[in-house]
């Protein structure tokens, strides 16, 4: 999915196809770890949303409730387990995907 939230961004080509002939591997797992950090797009747009809700939320609670944290207002679009995985695994991951997406080999 990262190559097309790439693409989609204007990031690597006009087309998927166009962003794995274009980019290494290399760069494609860097984009995935930047956007970990740096959330982009709509990613961005939920999470600003989210602390909106959560913001609203926390004014309104009753005195002496915790506020609740702004991942609790985060839209889930899938019900897989979202366990951490280590940056080894992550990029793993995002290598397959890179392949299955036509990709070159690291040589």
């Amino acid at each position: 999915m990262l190559a097309f939230k790439l693409v989609s961004q204007g990031i690597g080509g006009r087309t998927v196809e166009e962003l794995s002939d274009t980019m290494s591997v290399d760069e494609f797992l860097t984009w995935g770890a930047y956007m970990t950090i740096e959330p982009f797009g709509d990613d961005r747009a939920d999470w600003r949303n989210a602390m909106a809700m959560a913001l609203q939320a926390n004014m309104n609670r009753k005195k002496g409730k915790s506020p609740t944290p702004v991942h609790k207002f985060l839209l889930k679009f899938d019900n897989r387990s979202r366990a951490r995985k280590s940056m080894k695994e992550l990029e793993a991951i995002m290598y397959a995907q890179y392949l299955r997406m036509g990709g070159k080999p690291k040589e």
